[in-house]
């Protein structure tokens, strides 16, 4: 790892990971008992307006199915950390078990919110959910630029690719065009700043 300023052993390389896998992990438990709360508000708050037939262009079951979807996710999520945390000195194998899982996680988190952000265009607009999701995962995760590709790849495509589909407004298709590539610089160096902190951190105990 070139961030480290000096020769760091394969051991010493693996504890770090180890380190930074547990780390997130133990973030993780509170960032998903607060979305499935907060999914929760919303599925109630859907129901209603719902019922009450707010505004026709408001598509409510299909937000109530991404609602309930995020609750899932984050549901099996936290099942399998509760799982993997309560065994006592997990494998080699377990961790790197483990460290996909997160990658697989953020993947569906961000592109959740990428999906939302363009059923939103309809009646918002904006691109408020992906734009949220997006800096919470890069403020809260410590992952290295290579873990940290996969999610934001798939999720930023996502975006990219649907919204035409989704935006019929050429203005307001430039504007988020623009406005995204502002963001996503801004959101991958915040990501940048706080690993490398993390990492200099770990150099300095080692």
């Amino acid at each position: 790892m070139v961030l480290f300023k000096k020769p760091v052993s394969p051991d010493e390389l693996v504890h770090f990971k180890k380190n930074e896998i547990l780390d997130n992990l133990y973030r993780a438990k509170l960032l998903s008992a607060i979305i499935i709360a907060f999914e929760l508000l919303l599925i109630i708050a859907d129901v209603w307006t719902g019922l009450l037939k707010v505004d026709q262009r408001f598509h409510f079951n299909l937000y109530f199915v991404m609602y309930l979807t995020l609750i899932f996710i984050n549901a099996g999520y936290l099942f399998l950390i509760h799982h993997f945390l309560s065994v006592q000195n997990p494998s080699d194998k377990a961790f790197r078990r483990m460290d996909h899982i997160i990658t697989i996680y953020l993947t569906l988190l961000l592109s959740w919110g990428a999906v939302v952000s363009l059923l939103d265009q309809k009646l918002y607009g904006h691109l408020i959910v992906f734009m949220v999701t997006t800096m919470t995962v890069s403020v809260l995760y410590f992952r290295s630029l290579k873990d940290s590709l996969l999610p934001n790849i798939v999720s930023t495509l996502i975006v990219f690719i649907g919204l035409p589909f989704f935006q019929t407004s050429s203005d307001v298709l430039i504007g988020h065009y623009v406005n995204l590539c502002i963001f996503i610089v801004i959101s991958l160096s915040a990501s940048r700043i706080i690993f490398n902190s993390y990492v200099r951190d770990f150099n300095n105990r080692i």
